[in-house]
């Protein structure tokens, strides 16, 4: 079908027909569901409304397994809010509440309008009132998408630096405000002021006839701060609003050096540092703050354009911190309380077999023997000097696997219609002779032999469009590329 169903079209008209006679249950017994972000967190009868600790999306398995039980599977969830009015329960009946398999409580009737199932200290706990939040916004998953899910928000540029850093601040705040999400790069300087947003005739992600507001540092408000979420353009030498809040970020840029309050640090020469946070004088309200130490890194374009797309998946969110250099590549994450999350430091860094050890982890968790690698975006980041595992996991957010049974020719085919594409890479990794569309090496590849082939995420809508073939044979996997890392790397690096 495409895109688009086109009701002016006689061969539409079974599938319109077909369409019509779908609708959803509205008190479904059994709700599975993925919660990507704090825009995207539940449906029907169940919502997450508090992260657990790992950078990942909260998960839930909710079933009413009869009328006077409810079986819950959590993954990455510290408090989870069911509404017993809509779930298919007898709320005149009382009701036993599980977790993963095991009993944690037992309701009386009537039940309760609202159920709370939070994670006390190692002890699941049932309560009719949500727990109490601390006086900051929880972090809800997503990176700087969390900015456009329909609050006010405004850009703010600073007024300090140098001439150039001042010029290339403005260029860019106006460049983001002429852009409806969070990719940034359609650039708004072009004519026709008519149709689009002013300034763009671009056909991407632009937004018409409206800029999101914007302000130069010095003429932010306290009602501004507290009525918008910010981006904020400009080192605190640069921007007067940074600078008010330094002291309360978890990132700091000082005397040449990039540091997180953990202590972890790194040189800023060359860097653009990213960072999701909740405002520290508005803290029901979220900023996000782009500085460079170099004005001609204020400025949108590809790099910014993949990086916040999500580096594996168009849909996975971005980091909630990152460094992009020349000579690193930094990303990390926060749990739900905006602590960063655990293990980041015991991760190595990636040698030169770093893309091989990727591409066996993701064999070995799939039991596949063909890879396609349409990451143009990650191909550019294995040409960092430091880039750490732990890096990768924080960019690995939610890219679900999927397996599909191609022939070798049919994968010869797709990498000679893509060649082009990687031909201006360099291999991921020195044990590669050149980039390529897909591993093993196409010379490798037997065109009479069927493989069993797994892509990442959007690999598979970018194998069908270039290819012009829908395999016949393909499955999404319950595990995602972070799942398949975690499973194989420890055992490839001890190797």
């Amino acid at each position: 079908m495409g895109h688009l169903i086109q009701s002016c079209t006689n061969e539409a008209r079974h599938i319109i027909e077909w369409r019509r006679q779908q609708c959803r249950i509205q008190r479904p017994k059994r709700i599975l569901y993925t919660a990507i972000d704090a825009d995207a967190s539940g449906a029907y009868w169940a919502w997450v409304r508090q992260w657990g600790p790992a950078g990942e999306p909260a998960v839930f398995e909710a079933a009413c397994t009869g009328e006077e039980r409810l079986d819950l599977k959590l993954r990455n969830i510290a408090v989870l809010e069911l509404d017993l009015e809509l779930a298919p329960l007898d709320r005149g009946a009382t009701l036993e509440v599980a977790v993963d398999g095991e009993r944690i409580g037992q309701l009386s009737a009537p039940l309760p309008t609202r159920l709370f199932v939070s994670k006390g200290d190692g002890t699941w706990l049932l309560t009719h009132q949500a727990p109490v939040s601390p006086g900051f916004r929880l972090h809800g998953g997503g990176g700087v998408a969390s900015l456009y899910h329909g609050e006010p928000l405004m850009v703010v540029w600073g007024t300090r630096g140098t001439a150039q850093a001042r010029a290339q601040m403005r260029t860019m705040a106006e460049d983001i405000r002429a852009n409806y999400g969070p990719r940034w790069f359609i650039k708004a300087d072009v004519e026709d002021e008519g149709l689009f947003s002013p300034g763009s005739t671009q056909t991407g992600d632009f937004t018409v006839n409206y800029l999101f507001p914007g302000k130069a540092d010095v003429e932010v408000t306290r009602k501004d701060m507290e009525q918008y979420n910010l981006i904020l353009l400009g080192t605190a030498a640069e921007n007067r609003l940074v600078e008010q809040m330094a002291g309360d970020l978890p990132v700091a840029l000082d005397d040449g050096r990039i540091t997180c309050s953990d202590g972890i640090s790194w040189e800023a020469v060359g860097g653009l540092l990213l960072l999701l946070h909740y405002n520290p004088q508005a803290q029901q309200r979220l900023i996000y703050w782009l500085a460079a130490e170099t004005a001609d890194k204020y400025q949108v374009g590809d790099h910014l354009d993949a990086w916040h797309a999500g580096v594996e998946d168009l849909m996975a969110p971005s980091p909630d911190f990152s460094i992009l250099a020349e000579k690193h590549y930094v990303a990390r994450r926060f749990d739900s309380h905006w602590r960063w999350e655990a293990g980041y430091p015991d991760w190595p860094t990636l040698g030169e077999d770093g893309a091989i050890m990727k591409i066996e982890a993701l064999l070995a968790a799939t039991q596949a023997d063909a890879l396609l690698m349409q990451d143009i975006c990650e191909l550019r980041l294995w040409k960092t000097a430091q880039i750490t595992w732990g890096d990768i996991f924080a960019t690995a957010y939610y890219d679900r696997l999927a397996v599909a049974q191609l022939s070798g020719e049919q994968l010869l085919h797709y990498a000679g219609r893509i060649k082009e594409d990687f031909s201006a890479y360099p291999p991921p990794s020195p044990l590669l002779d050149k980039a390529a569309a897909v591993y093993p090496s196409p010379s490798d590849i037997d065109p009479a032999r069927t493989y069993r082939v797994v892509m990442v995420g959007q690999t598979v809508w970018h194998y069908a469009s270039n290819a012009m073939y829908n395999p016949e044979d393909i499955r999404i996997l319950p595990i995602n590329l972070r799942d398949a890392l975690a499973a194989w790397l420890p055992r490839l690096i001890k190797e």
